[in-house]
């Protein structure tokens, strides 16, 4: 996880490389800017 707020950059970023030709072979895809936060609990291990 990114210990950060994200910024509108980190989806311009994206939104850019969307645009462009780098990404003229991508079709039907998800994207989640979250930093990882969604990934986040399923790095941790469990401790008891």
């Amino acid at each position: 996880m990114i210990p950060r707020l994200g910024e509108p950059t980190d989806v311009t970023q994206l939104l850019l490389f969307l645009t462009s030709s780098d990404a003229s072979f991508i079709t039907a895809s998800e994207y989640v800017i979250d930093g990882g936060l969604l990934l986040g609990p399923a790095l941790q291990t469990e401790t008891t």
